[in-house]
């Protein structure tokens, strides 16, 4: 299983959108973006929803202590 880093930027690069371009639909920084994908912070679980409806997935939580969550498309 992916970590949660990996499947933002594999989600962002099948949608065909620049760390930029996520974080404006987002509204975060493409730094913020980076450090998402690079494991080093995860985003508000707030904003889990809205992520989850730019890739067009459902998330559901699986193991929040090593950062995993299931995604299935719809």
């Amino acid at each position: 299983m992916l970590e949660f880093g990996q499947t933002i930027k594999a989600k962002r690069e099948q949608k065909g959108l620049t760390q930029k371009q996520l974080g404006q639909l987002l509204y975060v920084s493409d730094k913020t973006v980076s450090r998402w994908e690079n494991n080093q912070i995860y985003p508000d679980i707030t904003m889990l929803p809205e992520i989850a409806r730019i890739f067009n997935v459902i998330m559901t939580e699986k193991n929040t202590s090593e950062g995993q969550i299931d995604y299935y498309h719809y």
